[in-house]
C-alpha cells in the first residue's frame, strides 16, 4: 500500500508505475523462490545490497533479523542482519 501512496504522491506515468510492478513482482519472486542460483541479483550485485532467499530463509528460521523485504543494509545498519 505504501508503493502505491508513494507513487500517486510523486505523480509519477503509467509506464513507471507499470515498471516499478514489474520490478517488485520479480524480486519478490526470487526472494520467495527458495533458490540461491548464481545469477540471482542477490548474487550479482554486491553483498549486502539485496538479501536474496538465503536472508530471507533466515528470517524465517530465527524470526529475529533480516527484517527489511529487499534491501539488507537497514537491517545491518539497525543491527538486525543475520549472517
Amino acid at each position: 500500500l505504501a508503493n502505491i501512496v508513494t507513487l500517486n504522491v510523486l505523480g509519477l506515468s503509467a509506464c513507471t508505475r507499470a515498471v516499478h510492478n514489474i520490478v517488485v513482482t520479480y524480486l519478490l519472486t526470487e526472494t520467495h523462490s527458495g533458490y540461491d542460483m548464481p545469477w540471482m541479483l542477490h548474487n550479482i550485485l554486491p553483498r549486502g545490497v539485496l538479501g536474496g532467499s538465503p536472508a530471507h530463509e533466515a528470517h524465517h528460521r530465527y524470526g529475529s533479523g533480516n527484517f527489511h523485504q529487499f534491501f539488507t543494509y537497514f537491517d545491518k545498519l539497525f543491527g538486525f542482519e543475520i549472517s
